[in-house]
């Protein structure tokens, strides 16, 4: 039996403050010496954007986007703010509250690409594109193609080698990024077929492969701020030292960036959806001083606040992976990427028993952010660096993690919300491979929480999940060798649901991870109900019975649906520390 978690650990230094005491410690990256900066404070513009509750977007609304916004992911070594994913997503999250749309094309875009130059481009390609991006200019990108079906573009862009340049032939409809972004990452095809070396990453200075892109089209089930199709390339020449990393290394290049886009994007939905959570919960609560009347309505607005509560948990875990264990950090970005898309449209949908269909929406309810939410996150799950992309991720890293040593616990700072952490080193995201961070996270959690069953209560509840999912968690690693070796179709479906299941461990790990983390300064956050009921509802997703935390008003349901209640009456939000004063 393991000792006590800290959080139920009454001896617990008391010095500890406000943020939670490591439970080992990591040494950080140094920061070497930066440029001179060109921005000396962070922006505040977006700290009073309005939340999307109305449905009305500013005329003035793509300016917001200048250069106060592109200096955030400039690293502050070449002049700009990037210190740490961590604080980057905690600027991004008002514009997600306020238009997540144009969040997502707009500035996460611009990250994705750029971050590709940041980990492997040359000092000259890093120095030229922070100077674009601190002048407010913005990036396309165009992702690698690779086992695509049906696209009128087939093989996408490509790219043949002459002795003084690059040509570029094709066109490719996953382009994403605003038609006037002044410059262009490009995942080339340079190789036949879909083997691991068949792109090549070229930085383009003048927009898509092509000149001006067209504007965004509207596909089924898409908003208009989604991937557009880039018009044809024809014989365009492209300077070899466009090339960023070596000449085939693009798919490595992306898998080891582009998760980490997405996992900004999962950030800022999840923020975007507490407003939406505001919405119901101001819908079902009109001219009552309580919880909601309707026990249907009571069960869905706790249940999503708990599924927000885990997702924050994950998505906030993996940020502070990219200061702590850059190298080893992709895996949980990844496995968010795979699940908080998901998580948040089976939650909007619960929440139509509140606030009514997205296109018929109940009278006198204010959906505005609600519709527009639902409608992006199909775009959202099949972006660029989407879900498949992620699964590609979360695999091969798994396989190294079964057949490698075992992983020490990682730092307790992994789970503080509000913890001190060190630069993050760019170059070396991702780098790493076959250390599963969460899940050592989780085998430790749940050996304490093994010894603390005595207490009885939500605490033994919490330690019955916890062991349920340390045996999902040794149930996929003796699986894994036989999914990776199995062919065909009926492979890729058993390695798809292996990364899926995974997921949901990893945002178990997280959740416990963030409950030990808590020193007593939120008595919710210390509280185990909220963690027992998002636990609960995870496991249900990787389908294993789980209905005591879900089913009882007077245990974590009803501790969770209290609190709900209580931050709706004194204007906190429903982010993780609930500190953040709710906008509209």
């Amino acid at each position: 039996m393991g000792d006590l978690p800290p959080v139920l650990d009454a001896r617990r230094d008391a010095a500890d403050g406000a943020v939670a005491a490591p439970r080992r410690r990591a040494g950080g990256p140094p920061c070497g010496p930066p440029r001179t900066a060109r921005v000396q404070e962070r922006a505040t513009s977006l700290d009073r954007l309005p939340a999307d509750t109305d449905g009305t977007r500013p005329p003035a609304g793509e300016p917001l986007l200048g250069k106060d916004v592109t200096a955030e992911f400039v690293p502050a070594e070449e002049g700009g703010r990037l210190v740490r994913h961590d604080l980057l997503a905690a600027a991004l999250r008002p514009l997600f509250r306020h238009d997540a749309g144009l969040a997502l094309v707009h500035a996460v875009t611009s990250l994705s690409a750029a971050s590709a130059v940041w980990t492997a481009g040359t000092p000259g390609q890093r120095r030229r594109l922070a100077d674009r991006l601190l002048d407010g200019g913005r990036l396309a990108l165009v992702p690698p193609e690779t086992g695509r079906r049906n696209t009128p573009w087939p093989g996408g862009v490509r790219a043949r080698r002459s002795a003084r340049a690059y040509v570029l032939n094709g066109g490719t409809d996953l382009a994403v990024g605003p038609a006037g972004a002044a410059s262009c990452l490009v995942y080339a095809r340079t190789a036949q077929g879909d083997v691991p070396h068949s792109h090549t990453a070229l930085l383009l200075d003048t927009g898509h492969p092509s000149g001006p892109a067209r504007p965004p089209y509207r596909a089924a089930g898409r908003p208009r701020t989604t991937p557009h199709a880039a018009p044809w390339a024809k014989d365009r020449p492209v300077p070899l030292d466009a090339r960023v990393g070596e000449e085939g290394d693009g798919v490595p290049l992306a898998l080891r960036t582009l998760p980490f886009g997405r996992l900004l994007v999962c950030d800022g939905l999840t923020a975007a959806a507490g407003t939406v959570l505001g919405e119901a919960v101001r819908t079902a609560t009109q001219n009552r001083a309580g919880p909601p009347r309707n026990e249907h309505h009571a069960r869905a607005l706790a249940g999503f606040f708990a599924d927000l509560l885990a997702c924050a948990a994950l998505t906030g875990a993996a940020l502070r992976a990219t200061s702590l264990l850059p190298r080893q950090a992709a895996l949980p970005a990844a496995a968010a990427g795979c699940l908080v898309p998901e998580v948040l449209r089976d939650g909007l949908e619960d929440l139509s028993t509140v606030l009514g269909p997205v296109d018929h929406p109940r009278p006198g309810s204010a959906p505005a952010g609600y519709a527009r939410l639902s409608r992006l996150l199909p775009a959202a799950l099949a972006g660029p660096d989407g879900l498949a992309l992620c699964r590609a991720v979360v695999i091969p890293w798994l396989s190294g993690a079964a057949t490698g040593p075992a992983v020490p616990e990682p730092d307790g700072r992994l789970f503080a919300v509000r913890a001190k952490l060190p630069p993050a080193d760019l170059r070396q995201l991702g780098a790493g491979g076959g250390d599963d961070v969460l899940g050592a996270a989780l085998e430790a959690s749940a050996g304490r929480l093994d010894g603390a069953r005595r207490l009885g209560g939500t605490v033994a509840l919490l330690a019955e999940l916890a062991q349920a999912f340390l045996t999902e968690l040794r149930l996929l690693r003796e699986r894994l060798p036989r999914a990776t070796a199995a062919p065909g179709p009926a492979g890729e479906h058993a390695r798809r649901v292996l990364a899926d299941r995974y997921a949901v461990t990893a945002a178990a790990a997280a959740v416990l991870g963030t409950w030990e983390s808590q020193d007593g300064g939120d008595p919710f956050l210390a509280d185990p109900s909220w963690a027992a009921l998002a636990l609960s509802r995870l496991l249900v997703r990787i389908g294993r019975p789980a209905a005591g935390a879900q089913a009882d008003p007077s245990g974590p349901l009803g501790a969770v649906l209290a609190e709900l209640t209580a931050r709706r009456h004194t204007g906190r939000s429903y982010d993780i520390d609930g500190l953040v004063p709710r906008e509209g």
